[in-house]
C-alpha cells in the first residue's frame, strides 16, 4: 500500500514524509485509450496523470499526443485548469462569474445594454484559463487543446500534481 511505502522510505531515510495527495488512473474494463504520466523537468516537481479516450491505444501517435498533452498540463500550469472541458463547468460557479463580470462592467459606467455582451466575453475568457481543452496549446499559442485532439482523442480526466502543494487544491 501507499502508507507501507511511506513508513518504508521514513525508515531508511530518517525524515517523516507526509502524502497530501496522490491520484491513480485506471483504464477500465474494455475501455480503448490510454493513460500517460509526466514528470516535468528539471526539478521533478510537477507530475501529471492524462487519461485519453481514443479508438485505438496501439497507435504510437496517441501515446505521443498523450504525452504532449500531460506536458501542456506540467508546462502551462493549469493548475488554474479545473475543468477538462467548459461543460463541466457547474452552472452556479458560471452564475457568479457572469455576476462579477456584470458588477465589474457596471462599475465602469459601460451601458446596460453593453453589460451583459462583456460578462459574456469574460466566461470566455474564464473557459480559456479555467478549461484544459479551451486553453491555448504551449507549443502552438493559436491551436487549443481541443483543437490539437480534434477527431484523434479526447480527454476524460487529468491530474496535475506539485510537491508540496496542499491538500485542499483539485486533482483532477
Amino acid at each position: 500500500t501507499v502508507g507501507q511505502r511511506v513508513q518504508e522510505k521514513i525508515a531508511f531515510i530518517k525524515e517523516n514524509i507526509v502524502v497530501r495527495r496522490f491520484a491513480r488512473f485506471e483504464l477500465g474494463g474494455g475501455a480503448k485509450g490510454l493513460v500517460a504520466a509526466y514528470i516535468h523537468p528539471p526539478a521533478a516537481k510537477v507530475g501529471v496523470l492524462v487519461e485519453l479516450d481514443a479508438e485505438s491505444a496501439d497507435d504510437a501517435t496517441l501515446a505521443g499526443l498523450a504525452k504532449d498533452v500531460a506536458m501542456h498540463v506540467a508546462a502551462a500550469s493549469p493548475a488554474a485548469a479545473l475543468y477538462v472541458s467548459k461543460d463541466e463547468v457547474p452552472q452556479d460557479v458560471l452564475e457568479k462569474e457572469k455576476e462579477i463580470y456584470r458588477a465589474q462592467a457596471a462599475a465602469s459606467g459601460k451601458p446596460a445594454n453593453v453589460v451583459d455582451k462583456i460578462a459574456e466575453g469574460k466566461v470566455r475568457e474564464y473557459y480559456g484559463t479555467f478549461c484544459l481543452l479551451e486553453q491555448p496549446y504551449i507549443r502552438e499559442p493559436k491551436t487549443t487543446v481541443g483543437q490539437l485532439l480534434k477527431g484523434k482523442a479526447s480527454v476524460k480526466r487529468f491530474a496535475r500534481l506539485r510537491r508540496g502543494e496542499e491538500s485542499g487544491t483539485k486533482a483532477e
